[in-house]
């Protein structure tokens, strides 16, 4: 059997070691500029929303799209 300190320090190096690959990985994320892509696409999305709203013929054809799925 493996005495539990040492168990207990396989573990701590574990989440020691998931904590920094998360760390390294929101540092690469944000440096990337997906947040930037990702708030330009949100914007783009709602924009579109807004466009369709605005003409019925793209409300029409939206609702046809749909029955057909």
């Amino acid at each position: 059997m493996v005495s539990p300190w040492v168990t207990t320090l396989v573990i701590v190096f574990g989440i020691i070691v998931a904590v920094a690959c998360v760390v390294a990985y929101l540092r690469i994320y944000r440096s990337s500029g997906a947040e930037e892509m990702a708030q330009k696409a949100e914007l783009e999305a709602t924009s579109d929303c807004k466009s369709k709203a605005a003409n019925p013929a793209a409300r029409r054809s939206e609702s046809i799209q749909k029955d057909e799925l």
